[in-house]
């Protein structure tokens, strides 16, 4: 890639085409993050561009250097095309996924053949980006488009050539067909069979010109019609087999705003795919067609959805097992740490500063600055060796083993007031014995992870911790008063973000506790159960 600099003529493509790259400090320019657009000449006449447009963190030069080669490839096909106009540039960006909308888009674009999505939108600036990105998938590997009763076309169009879509040339060649007419009716009536005929011979059409076929309806023309508007579900479920037989794929796009209820649970139960806001899933409430548009459907369904159920539950159950072997290969793998830390990694840095000791007790025989240098390693080497035993200690303190919770708890609230400078006050039951050992582990972890949030998180100086056994139940209750967890319009609940919650949670419940988090403007506050059945022999 380093002539990617210069100006020089790429490799001969065959004979009589020649690809000349008209661009100067390109490696410079990608070293120093900066957008790169590179002109293509083909036989002396201007045919396009590539603009590489990457993402902030985007990685290495190396790595920034081999994606605008991607680019450069993919422009250079693109240019060569012969469905690319030779007038307008041919503009190809490549771009690191960063979001949840751009991955979604891409899944779009790359939609499979007899693959049937349904798109439940909340604006239309979603809606007009899904239909421009599934047109330009289907444009990319050569498929025939046909975009169905599009409200705004324009919209669409504009999209498109914002990503540097050849929308005319598309068009023209028949590639691309953008209706904003009637498609679904016939004499003025909506009748699904008419309409699968209709697609199947477009399908036929598209085959014997094209790699394949691609179907786009916006749904919003059932709105307000009584001519056979209510057989939509019907259509939409026949649409699936429909799909087993011929190899397209197909978008219906509806805008959740127009839509009643009832009929957004029929679209659910009709489409195997779904996007809504930025997430796509296989939609575990869809019914095959045979069952969907059976006399017995209703019963059909209800077994469907009893095991779908049963299906949800089971997974759960095994996130939860797996999530809790986890936990506890991970506190074995910290008491394993810990363990070869303090016997080996430990015993050798105490064993070098007794050394650097000795030596430095022989002054006679060293020099000044020989002696200066002997005690600042002394100093270092026993620093190293408290950091050493600090680290071991906290990943796991061998006092829980030896002296049970309580102890535990009070040598690490204290160490971390000392390294946080936050005031923390312990309060623990006086009846507080020796517990079990996957109780006291749990309880432990949740304090030590609490104390974590509220120091990186809170901004609070002081903080509070409630051990309490009563009633056969332990109750661990940690407050601060800080500025409380911040919730944003459409986001979670606050106690149910974050992977510190989801492992205090997994931890109390595989004990049968529960874990609940309550914030506010004057701080957090995290209290957890665990019930005690039995205490340690």
């Amino acid at each position: 890639m380093g002539c990617l600099g210069s100006r020089r003529y790429a490799s001969t493509l065959d004979r009589h085409i020649r690809c000349k790259l008209l661009s100067t400090s390109v490696s410079h320019q990608l070293i120093r993050k900066q957008p790169v657009q590179v002109p293509i000449r083909i036989g002396g006449k201007y045919s396009g561009a590539i603009c590489f447009a990457e993402h902030p963190n985007q990685g290495t030069t190396a790595s920034r250097l081999a994606t605008f080669g991607l680019a450069l490839l993919a422009g250079i096909q693109a240019a060569l095309s012969p469905s690319c106009s030779r007038e307008p540039p041919v503009a190809v960006t490549m771009r690191k996924l960063g979001s949840d909308t751009e991955r979604i888009l891409a899944r779009i674009r790359h939609l499979r053949p007899g693959e049937h999505l349904c798109a439940i939108h909340e604006n239309k600036r979603d809606q007009r980006a899904a239909a421009a990105a599934f047109i330009q998938g289907g444009l990319e590997r050569g498929e025939c488009l046909y975009v169905a009763d599009a409200s705004k076309p324009d919209a669409i169009i504009a999209t498109l050539r914002t990503q540097g879509v050849d929308v005319d040339a598309a068009r023209n060649s028949g590639m691309l067909i953008i209706s904003d007419k009637q498609t679904y009716l016939r004499n003025g009536h909506f009748v699904p069979d008419e309409m699968i005929r209709f697609l199947a011979q477009c399908y036929r059409e598209a085959r014997s010109k094209y790699s394949g076929f691609r179907f786009a309806g916006e749904m919003t023309w059932v709105l307000g019609r009584d001519s056979g508007a209510d057989r939509l579900i019907e259509y939409e479920a026949k649409l699936n087999s429909f799909l087993h037989k011929h190899n397209a794929s197909i978008l219906c796009q509806y805008f959740l705003p127009d839509f009643d209820a009832e009929v957004i649970l029929d679209v659910l139960r009709t489409h195997p795919l779904v996007i809504h806001r930025q997430f796509m899933a296989e939609n575990p409430y869809y019914i095959p067609p045979r069952d969907f548009l059976s006399k017995c459907s209703a019963e059909l369904q209800v077994q469907r959805c009893l095991r779908v159920l049963r299906d949800y539950g089971k997974s759960r159950e095994e996130l939860r097992q797996l999530s809790l072997q986890l936990l506890h290969s991970q506190d074995e793998e910290r008491r394993r740490i810990a363990r070869e830390l303090h016997d080996s990694t430990g015993q050798i840095l105490a064993g070098l500063a007794m050394n650097l000791a000795s030596l430095l007790k022989t002054k006679s025989k060293i020099g000044l600055e020989a002696r200066k240098s002997l005690s600042a390693s002394l100093r270092l080497a026993k620093q190293a060796s408290q950091e050493i035993n600090n680290l071991s200690y906290l990943l796991h303190p061998p006092m829980l083993d030896e002296f049970g919770l309580s102890d535990a708890l009070r040598w690490y609230i204290r160490g971390f007031g000392k390294r946080s400078r936050i005031d923390v006050k312990l309060t623990m039951s006086p009846k507080l014995d020796r517990l079990p050992r996957e109780i006291e582990i749990a309880v432990f972890r949740v304090v030590q992870e609490g104390l974590t949030n509220v120091h990186r998180h809170s901004r609070s100086r002081r903080a509070r911790v409630y051990v309490e056994l009563k009633d056969r139940y332990l109750t661990i209750k940690l407050q601060d008063f800080g500025e409380g967890v911040r919730r944003f319009k459409g986001s979670q609940p606050v106690d149910t973000r974050g992977v510190g919650v989801a492992s205090m949670r997994e931890r109390l419940q595989q004990l049968g506790g529960e874990l609940d988090l309550r914030s506010g403007s004057k701080g957090t506050t995290l209290t957890g159960t665990i019930p005690v059945e039995r205490k340690a022999a």
